[in-house]
Protein backbone atom coordinates (compact mmCIF):
# COMPACT_ATOMS: atom_id res chain seq x y z
CA UNK A 1 0.00 0.00 0.00
CA UNK A 2 2.75 2.03 0.48
CA UNK A 3 3.94 2.11 -2.90
CA UNK A 4 0.67 2.90 -4.45
CA UNK A 5 0.45 6.22 -2.06
CA UNK A 6 3.59 6.85 -3.55
CA UNK A 7 2.71 6.43 -7.08
CA UNK A 8 -0.38 8.64 -6.33
CA UNK A 9 2.17 11.24 -4.59
CA UNK A 10 4.35 10.38 -8.07
CA UNK A 11 1.63 12.33 -9.99
CA UNK A 12 2.37 15.19 -8.13
CA UNK A 13 5.76 15.84 -9.94
CA UNK A 14 3.51 15.98 -12.77
CA UNK A 15 0.91 18.35 -11.91
CA UNK A 16 3.48 20.68 -10.51
CA UNK A 17 5.25 21.07 -13.69
CA UNK A 18 2.30 21.34 -15.88
CA UNK A 19 0.84 23.88 -13.30
CA UNK A 20 3.60 26.21 -12.91
CA UNK A 21 6.33 25.35 -15.71
CA UNK A 22 5.01 24.10 -18.50
CA UNK A 23 1.33 25.01 -17.61
CA UNK A 24 2.50 28.59 -17.79
CA UNK A 25 4.33 27.57 -21.42
CA UNK A 26 1.16 26.39 -23.05
CA UNK A 27 -0.97 28.99 -21.55
CA UNK A 28 1.19 31.99 -23.62
CA UNK A 29 1.80 30.00 -26.66
CA UNK A 30 -0.99 28.26 -28.19
CA UNK A 31 0.79 26.78 -31.04
CA UNK A 32 2.88 24.79 -28.09
CA UNK A 33 -0.46 24.10 -26.48
CA UNK A 34 -2.01 22.63 -29.92
CA UNK A 35 1.24 20.74 -30.18
CA UNK A 36 0.52 19.01 -26.84
CA UNK A 37 -3.07 18.05 -27.39
CA UNK A 38 -2.06 16.02 -30.46
CA UNK A 39 0.97 14.73 -28.91
CA UNK A 40 -1.54 13.39 -26.01
CA UNK A 41 -4.04 12.74 -28.51
CA UNK A 42 -2.14 10.82 -30.60
CA UNK A 43 -0.45 9.03 -27.58
CA UNK A 44 -3.57 8.10 -25.57
CA UNK A 45 -4.44 6.68 -29.37
CA UNK A 46 -1.47 4.24 -29.61
CA UNK A 47 -2.44 3.31 -26.02
CA UNK A 48 -6.24 2.36 -27.11
CA UNK A 49 -5.44 0.80 -30.14
CA UNK A 50 -2.59 -1.78 -28.55
CA UNK A 51 -5.02 -2.32 -25.57
CA UNK A 52 -7.63 -3.41 -27.95
CA UNK A 53 -5.42 -5.38 -30.75
CA UNK A 54 -3.01 -7.14 -27.87
CA UNK A 55 -6.62 -8.49 -26.70
CA UNK A 56 -7.90 -9.18 -29.80
CA UNK A 57 -5.10 -11.84 -29.94
CA UNK A 58 -5.44 -13.59 -26.28
CA UNK A 59 -7.02 -16.62 -26.12
CA UNK A 60 -7.61 -16.35 -22.41
CA UNK A 61 -7.66 -17.89 -19.28
CA UNK A 62 -9.47 -21.09 -19.12
CA UNK A 63 -12.15 -21.85 -16.56
CA UNK A 64 -10.06 -24.53 -14.60
CA UNK A 65 -6.93 -22.30 -15.04
CA UNK A 66 -6.06 -20.30 -11.79
CA UNK A 67 -2.84 -18.21 -10.87
CA UNK A 68 -1.36 -18.73 -7.43
CA UNK A 69 0.05 -16.48 -5.17
CA UNK A 70 4.15 -16.43 -4.37
CA UNK A 71 4.64 -18.00 -1.13
CA UNK A 72 7.61 -16.15 -0.83
CA UNK A 73 7.88 -12.24 -1.07
CA UNK A 74 10.20 -9.58 -0.33
CA UNK A 75 9.55 -7.63 2.76
CA UNK A 76 10.41 -3.81 2.35
CA UNK A 77 10.02 -0.74 4.70
CA UNK A 78 7.04 1.19 4.23
CA UNK A 79 9.81 4.43 3.42
CA UNK A 80 11.74 1.97 1.17
CA UNK A 81 7.70 0.86 -0.95
CA UNK A 82 6.70 5.33 -0.91
CA UNK A 83 9.77 6.13 -2.42
CA UNK A 84 9.93 3.54 -4.87
CA UNK A 85 6.43 4.07 -6.00
CA UNK A 86 7.09 8.33 -6.03
CA UNK A 87 10.11 7.96 -8.15
CA UNK A 88 8.89 4.81 -10.69
CA UNK A 89 5.77 7.18 -11.25
CA UNK A 90 7.49 10.78 -11.12
CA UNK A 91 10.09 9.73 -13.56
CA UNK A 92 8.12 8.05 -15.91
CA UNK A 93 8.05 9.31 -19.41
CA UNK A 94 4.95 7.46 -20.02
CA UNK A 95 3.15 9.08 -16.88
CA UNK A 96 4.38 12.46 -18.51
CA UNK A 97 2.49 12.00 -21.63
CA UNK A 98 -0.97 10.51 -20.14
CA UNK A 99 -1.06 12.95 -17.33
CA UNK A 100 -0.65 15.47 -19.84
CA UNK A 101 -3.14 14.12 -22.38
CA UNK A 102 -5.90 13.70 -19.23
CA UNK A 103 -5.10 16.88 -17.25
CA UNK A 104 -5.37 18.84 -20.74
CA UNK A 105 -9.05 17.46 -21.44
CA UNK A 106 -10.03 18.02 -18.04
CA UNK A 107 -8.19 21.49 -17.46
CA UNK A 108 -8.91 24.29 -19.71
CA UNK A 109 -5.40 26.52 -19.96
CA UNK A 110 -8.48 29.11 -18.75
CA UNK A 111 -8.68 27.78 -15.33
CA UNK A 112 -7.66 29.83 -12.56
CA UNK A 113 -4.26 28.44 -11.00
CA UNK A 114 -6.30 27.26 -7.77
CA UNK A 115 -8.74 25.21 -9.64
CA UNK A 116 -6.15 23.78 -11.53
CA UNK A 117 -4.31 22.51 -8.61
CA UNK A 118 -7.49 20.81 -7.06
CA UNK A 119 -7.25 18.82 -10.63
CA UNK A 120 -4.06 18.03 -9.80
CA UNK A 121 -4.59 17.10 -5.95
CA UNK A 122 -7.60 15.38 -7.21
CA UNK A 123 -5.37 13.32 -9.84
CA UNK A 124 -3.31 12.37 -7.28
CA UNK A 125 -6.04 10.97 -5.11
CA UNK A 126 -7.72 9.42 -7.52
CA UNK A 127 -4.36 7.52 -8.94
CA UNK A 128 -3.53 6.43 -5.86
CA UNK A 129 -7.32 5.22 -4.88
CA UNK A 130 -7.37 3.24 -7.84
CA UNK A 131 -4.00 1.40 -6.98
CA UNK A 132 -5.29 0.49 -3.58
CA UNK A 133 -8.34 -0.60 -4.53
CA UNK A 134 -6.70 -2.71 -7.75
CA UNK A 135 -3.96 -4.02 -5.06
CA UNK A 136 -6.75 -5.19 -2.29
CA UNK A 137 -8.72 -6.54 -4.76
CA UNK A 138 -5.91 -8.64 -5.81
CA UNK A 139 -5.06 -9.89 -3.37
CA UNK A 140 -7.88 -12.18 -3.07
CA UNK A 141 -7.53 -15.49 -5.03
CA UNK A 142 -11.05 -15.43 -6.23
CA UNK A 143 -11.79 -11.59 -7.37
CA UNK A 144 -7.81 -12.03 -9.18
CA UNK A 145 -9.13 -15.45 -10.85
CA UNK A 146 -12.61 -14.14 -11.96
CA UNK A 147 -10.58 -10.87 -13.60
CA UNK A 148 -8.25 -13.07 -15.18
CA UNK A 149 -11.54 -14.78 -16.86
CA UNK A 150 -12.66 -11.31 -18.33
CA UNK A 151 -9.42 -9.42 -18.27
CA UNK A 152 -9.15 -9.10 -22.60
CA UNK A 153 -12.50 -7.35 -22.63
CA UNK A 154 -11.96 -4.80 -19.56
CA UNK A 155 -8.75 -3.98 -21.64
CA UNK A 156 -10.38 -3.94 -24.55
CA UNK A 157 -13.03 -1.55 -23.14
CA UNK A 158 -10.42 0.70 -21.75
CA UNK A 159 -8.80 1.07 -25.00
CA UNK A 160 -11.94 2.60 -25.80
CA UNK A 161 -12.04 4.91 -23.32
CA UNK A 162 -8.56 6.23 -24.13
CA UNK A 163 -9.58 7.06 -27.84
CA UNK A 164 -12.98 8.49 -26.61
CA UNK A 165 -10.92 11.14 -24.63
CA UNK A 166 -8.17 11.31 -27.25
CA UNK A 167 -10.83 12.17 -29.74
CA UNK A 168 -12.33 14.35 -27.49
CA UNK A 169 -8.76 16.03 -26.75
CA UNK A 170 -8.61 16.38 -30.73
CA UNK A 171 -12.28 17.80 -31.16
CA UNK A 172 -11.45 20.45 -28.50
CA UNK A 173 -8.56 21.73 -31.37
CA UNK A 174 -8.03 25.04 -31.84
CA UNK A 175 -7.21 25.61 -35.47
CA UNK A 176 -7.34 29.54 -35.37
Amino acid sequence: MYSLLGIGAGISVHVLYTILGFGLLIQTNEIIFNAVKIISALYLIYLGLNLIKSNLKKVGLKKEQKVEFAKDQLVVSAKSAFLKGFITNATNPKATIFFLGIFTTVVHQSNPLNIQFLYGIWMCFVNAAWFIVVAYLFTTQKVRNAFLQKKKWFEIFMGLVLILLAIRLLISFNFS
